[in-house]
């Protein structure tokens, strides 16, 4: 399990990109190649990451070099301009979940992998909803 939801125009995009024809066969090289760009790109499509790309640049306000990176406090903005109503505590305990690496600064790669953990619980609510509605309108 990858731990995200692929959507179908990004199923599709990876499948080209890892060697799969739409009437051949997934060779087992194939499937690897699948798994390491979905793990690389988070599950996103290649517009979608640049768009991601042109947040955290837009964000991230740290100086160049090894230590380049996204502050959580710069995470937070992001999300909150993305028009996400998140309040700091819960933030911070989603950051708690989320992080491995801890106090450090958030690469890119890590950047993109919150924002699918963050997209992920976001579905996660919706079909909660939606299911919760389904049910009441079946037992009507």
């Amino acid at each position: 399990e990858l731990g995200f939801t692929l959507f179908p125009a990004a199923l599709e995009e990876i499948l080209a990109e890892s060697g799969f024809a739409g009437h051949s066969e997934l060779s087992f090289d194939n499937f690897v190649h699948f798994v390491e760009v979905c793990r690389k790109t988070s599950g996103y499509m290649q517009a979608e990451v640049e768009k991601l790309m042109q947040l955290f640049n837009k964000f991230t306000r740290t100086d160049g070099g090894d230590g380049c990176g996204m502050k959580d406090t710069e995470l937070l903005a992001v999300l909150r301009h993305l028009g996400y109503a998140v309040s700091l505590e819960s933030f911070r305990r989603f950051l708690v979940k989320i992080r491995v690496a801890g106090d450090s600064l958030i690469t890119f790669p890590e950047f993109m992998r919150i924002m699918r953990a963050f997209r992920e619980q976001e579905l996660h609510g919706i079909e909660e909803a939606f299911e919760m509605f389904a049910d009441a309108e079946a037992s009507d």
